[in-house]
């Protein structure tokens, strides 16, 4: 369900953006910064 969060924050985020790149980047970090730790250990989950 994160990664669904995530996707959707970064979606909404670009959506609202003339350069969606850059805003996409910026929206990644600040999810990662509010989620902390919580996104790395999600993906090394999927990996396994």
């Amino acid at each position: 369900m994160r990664i669904y969060s995530l996707t959707r924050t970064v979606w909404d985020g670009a959506q609202a953006s003339t350069t969606p790149c850059i805003n996409i980047v910026a929206n990644l970090f600040a999810y990662e910064n509010s989620m902390g730790a919580n996104i790395v250990a999600d993906l090394s989950a999927l990996r396994e």
